[in-house]
């Protein structure tokens, strides 16, 4: 996997984007994810489909900067097209800001996708973090 040249530097923590990641919500179907929220009858779906664990992520507004709608649905269709070649089991989901100061973004959530395949998706298409949790746990931030 190569990233475009915009996408090449490194993740860097910052306070600021780390409160709006975790103060989103990470929407999949009818369930509404929130970091460090228990979300039971997400577990009993993840259960239901034979899964363990799970992550969001996006190709849209590397490293938080916008890009236009148009340069964000070809990023989001260039990792569609990676998760189906790779094989990787995935579903549309999105990532939004419940105050409305920015703007949903659309993405997967990946299932049983290991964590560094996760990560490396993530660095990839320019992204600062993912959202992972798995079957009885709580949704979590990494910073990759």
């Amino acid at each position: 996997m190569s990233a475009p040249s915009s996408d090449e530097r490194p993740a860097h923590y910052d306070e600021q984007l780390n409160v709006s990641y975790t103060s989103a919500e990470y929407v999949f179907h009818e369930f509404v994810l929130k970091i460090g929220q228990h979300h039971p009858d997400f577990d009993d779906w993840l259960t239901e489909q034979g899964y363990r664990k799970y992550a969001f992520l996006t190709a849209f507004n590397p490293r938080s900067v916008l890009y236009s709608p148009a340069d964000n649905t070809e990023r989001q269709e260039s990792l569609h097209q990676l998760l189906r070649v790779g094989g990787l089991p995935f579903a549309p989901a999105a990532g939004r800001d419940p105050e409305g100061n920015w703007p949903t973004e659309i993405g997967v959530f990946l299932f049983d996708v290991p964590s560094g395949e996760v990560h490396e998706l993530a660095r990839v298409f320019g992204q600062n973090a993912v959202v992972e949790g798995k079957v009885a746990g709580v949704p979590f931030l990494v910073w990759v």
